[in-house]
């Protein structure tokens, strides 16, 4: 029975996406982190006052806080918008949005799956690097739906990649567990102990196939993954930038290994349009693109060259280190197999060398020259270049199965971006059991009742929906409160002293992270301000644990309130 489940495709995928829902019903994890209010608060904004702008934002950014959101594609917040509408816009609202995003993803990594006739067993280990994705709070979820799709796109089009009429080729047929015609004599089980080799398929059913595989794919394929491309662009830049690089990989590879013919035109297409589309706003809406630019300049994706530090390694390592196994994994193999070909391994060998050049772009960028947090694309590349690496070698090997050996390094790689997703299960749900949601936001309520119209409030993303509603107050985001000092002072502690809030109420991750040194800096201040701090945590989070900070964080909705009196 057991074996049986392991190689039915999908099971894997099944388990993470109800794993995904059940968190969300019982705890309402993952607890949107700081970015989750920057992308949401333009359309909770508009539903709820008029104005397509984000206010918590608008001392920093005036054009995106104050007049118009233009400091992201808005692909991502149309689909919002049509989501809170019949919704709402609460944080609850936003996280099933995600998680039925993530949903999504899972279900065209599948058909991916699918249509290169991957083993099951390949699959389910593919699916278990899903739990390296826990944070739900970005255009990201959309992005990548619209980003895998256009790997499916780009598949559907070429003959080497599977997008004939058929599935597989001949060479492949003779190596993997496939549903061929009956084979003459019938299979019979194998001893134990013995190197099985299934019989080969009759010659009329492989004929069958093979003219089936030679159709011409469908040509509207090769325009559908132009689209999604640039849907991605409009989505997230990076994340477009991203399956752009892996879509071309696709394509230069099938024409080089397999000889097929570069389908110019579309790949033309799919640098101009989105160069199109930022002329258009450059020229036709300059102050869309001045708000654009006025983020960009504060959180520039380029942080510069610079060395690889400690945390960005063990950051690269808990996130990615399928990419890297399968690095290592590949040109091993072709060693071992050089001169005899890739016989009907090509679609495993192009996806896993795509899909890992791909994520190993973003991973050396991440460490070297852009954001840290960056490396967080690979996670969702991971799965596809897991998978089809782990077909390539059976492929290759002619073996029937995955040796055990291979298994306890794929559970053991799991296990290292699971990390976050056992905390979340095991302390995220004693966390939840301390301080729920809906205690959370009643909480909440009670505070922002009772806070003074026209104070200002610095107010963690996680809470922002709800504080949202309170118009007679000034609520700004945690993360903006003041623009960063040129001379290197205390960002946070320059802009509370300029703001002088009535309260501050943040997540135990954004006060261990950023605001403990400040509020601490304040209460030694009695002739600036007189300072009253309550954590309604019993439950200690692990975001209060040095030593656990970056290992399982933002866990906890239990507010940490801050009362100021100013003098």
């Amino acid at each position: 029975m057991m074996p049986r489940l392991v190689e039915r495709p999908g099971l894997v995928f099944a388990l993470v996406f109800a794993w995904k829902v059940a968190l969300l019903i019982l705890t309402a994890q993952p607890v949107p982190a700081n970015d989750s209010f920057f992308y949401d608060g333009p359309v909770v904004n508009f539903l709820l006052h008029g104005t397509y702008a984000n206010p918590s934002l608008g001392l920093v950014l005036p054009i995106s806080g104050n007049e118009v959101f233009s400091a992201y594609p808005p692909l991502y917040q149309l689909t919002l918008l049509g989501w809170m509408g019949v919704f709402g816009t609460s944080a609850l609202s936003a996280m099933w949005l995600h998680v039925l995003l993530f949903g999504i993803y899972e279900l065209i990594l599948l058909a991916i799956f699918r249509r290169l006739q991957t083993p099951g067993m390949c699959v389910n280990c593919a699916g278990l690097f899903l739990f390296a994705v826990t944070f739900h709070d970005r255009p990201d979820s959309l992005a990548h739906a619209f980003g895998m799709a256009a790997v499916y796109a780009c598949v559907r089009s070429r003959r080497s990649l599977g997008g004939g009429a058929g599935e597989l080729n001949e060479p492949l047929a003779r190596t993997l567990p496939i549903n061929l015609p009956q084979a003459d004599p019938p299979l019979t089980p194998p001893r134990r102990g013995t190197n099985y080799r299934a019989p080969l398929p009759s010659t009329e059913g492989l004929g069958v196939w093979r003219s089936a595989v030679e159709a011409k794919p469908n040509s509207l394929w090769k325009w559908a993954w132009v689209a999604l491309t640039v849907f991605t662009f409009g989505t997230s830049l990076q994340i477009g930038a991203t399956y752009f690089l892996f879509t071309w990989l696709l394509m230069v590879g099938s024409s080089w290994v397999a000889k097929e013919q570069l389908p110019v035109m579309a790949m033309a297409a799919s640098v101009l349009i989105p160069i199109g589309l930022v002329a258009l706003v450059r020229f036709w809406h300059p102050h869309l693109w001045a708000g654009f630019l006025e983020h960009a300049r504060m959180t520039p994706s380029f942080s510069g060259l610079r060395m690889p530090q400690i945390a960005s390694i063990l950051k690269v390592i808990r996130t990615a280190p399928g990419v890297f196994a399968v690095l290592l994994i590949v040109p091993w193999l072709i060693r071992q197999r050089r001169g005899q070909g890739l016989e009907g391994s090509v679609r495993f060998w192009l996806l896993t060398g795509a899909g890992t050049a791909a994520a190993l772009a973003v991973t050396i960028a991440s460490l070297s020259v852009v954001a840290a947090n960056l490396v967080a694309i690979a996670a969702y590349l991971q799965p596809l270049a897991v998978g089809t690496c782990l077909a390539f070698v059976l492929a290759h090997t002619r073996r029937p199965s995955l040796p055990r050996s291979s298994l306890a390094v794929i559970f053991g790689l799991a296990f290292i971006v699971s990390i976050r997703a056992i905390g979340m299960t095991t302390w995220g749900v004693a966390c939840a059991h301390d301080m729920s949601y809906p205690r959370t936001l009643e909480r909440l309520r009670q505070e922002l009742n009772a806070t003074a119209p026209g104070s200002a409030v610095v107010i963690s993303a996680a809470y922002l929906y709800e504080t949202a509603r309170h118009d007679e107050l000034h609520w700004i985001h945690s993360d903006w409160p003041g623009k960063p000092e040129q001379t290197g002072g205390d960002r946070e502690l320059d802009a509370l002293v300029a703001l002088k809030p009535a309260k501050l109420i943040v997540t135990q991750f954004d006060y261990y992270r950023r605001y403990e040194a400040v509020v601490e800096g304040l209460k030694a201040r009695p002739e600036l301000v007189a300072v009253k701090l309550e954590n309604t945590a019993t439950v200690r989070a692990p975001d209060s644990i040095k030593s656990l900070q970056k290992v399982v964080q933002h866990v906890s909705w239990a507010p940490v309130v801050v009362d100021f009196s100013w003098r």
